[in-house]
């Protein structure tokens, strides 16, 4: 026996489908919240510090090597590391800034430029030194901090951002930024781990 089937019934299913079609495609999955997230105005405030601190730690390499070119078989290779950060930290600001235009969110901002006044440098190298892992210090201290408000993507730099700069720290000076009091949160701090 053939199903018969009235235009009533053909018609509200009809909608139901449509409706269930539409609200498929309007929902909003983990990565497309993700992909939102990364584009927001937080993250893209959140980059753009990123890329300004970048550029004032390259800055503050660069005037010491400046005013102390006998440190530069010390400094160079670190300062390379931190040229090569603010490569990745534009790299993935342009690709965001991409998105954002392709998907009308609004305008690119354009790149910054160097800081326009170069760091004091202290008159002592090993003073200078010791200014350049403070702030390697204080930079990733920072950093691990913004994690808790960055996207997953960005908090994925921001991480790797961070453990260089320490890295970086014990490097100028043989100290671990979470042996110098207050640099990290007490949460952070291995002494509370064990």
């Amino acid at each position: 026996m053939p199903c018969e089937l009235s235009r009533r019934t053909l018609l509200a299913g009809g909608g139901v489908l449509l409706a269930a079609a539409l609200t498929g495609c309007s929902a909003t999955g983990p990565r497309q919240a993700a992909e939102r997230a990364e584009r927001s105005a937080g993250a893209r405030r959140l980059r753009d510090e990123t890329e300004e601190d970048s550029r004032l730690l390259l800055a503050r390499y660069d005037a010491t090597l400046v005013a102390h070119p006998d440190l530069t078989e010390r400094l160079l290779p670190l300062r390379g590391t931190v040229e090569e950060h603010l490569a990745a930290v534009v790299a993935g600001a342009a690709a965001t800034s991409a998105s954002v235009r392709r998907d009308g969110d609004g305008a690119a901002r354009p790149g910054a430029g160097p800081p326009s006044t170069a760091p004091e440098v202290p008159a002592e190298p090993e003073e200078a030194v010791a200014e350049l892992a403070r702030s390697e210090a204080e930079l990733a201290e920072r950093r691990l901090l913004a994690l808790a408000d960055a996207p997953p993507e960005l908090a994925r730099l921001l991480a790797s951002l961070a453990a260089a700069g320490a890295t970086q720290c014990y490097l100028l000076d043989g100290t671990l930024p979470e042996d110098e009091p207050g640099l990290l949160p007490e949460a952070l701090t291995t002494e509370d781990a064990t």
